[in-house]
């Protein structure tokens, strides 16, 4: 947070909060993103100036043989038509 507290903003900020022991609905809801009987959510503070109030993020598993589809131009647009 240093980076914020003198003005700049240039760099991210990450907050990292794993859950454990989930209850069976939120076992449920979140099943996509457990991994090893846990739920690790990011939240990712940009800059304030810039209207960036912060996103949550979450990870899933995904086989990396697939990361040149995933990562290939216009891929992120062919997954939101879906």
């Amino acid at each position: 947070m240093l980076g914020f507290c003198f003005g700049n903003t240039e760099l991210d900020i990450e907050i990292a909060v794993t859950f454990y022991e989930l209850s069976q609905e939120a076992r449920e809801l979140f099943s996509a993103y457990i991994d090893n009987d846990s739920l690790t959510v990011v939240r990712i503070f940009s800059d304030p100036v810039a209207g960036k109030s912060g996103t949550y993020h979450g990870n899933r598993r995904q086989n990396p043989d697939f990361a040149g589809v995933r990562h290939a131009e216009g891929a992120r647009d062919a997954q939101e038509n879906i």
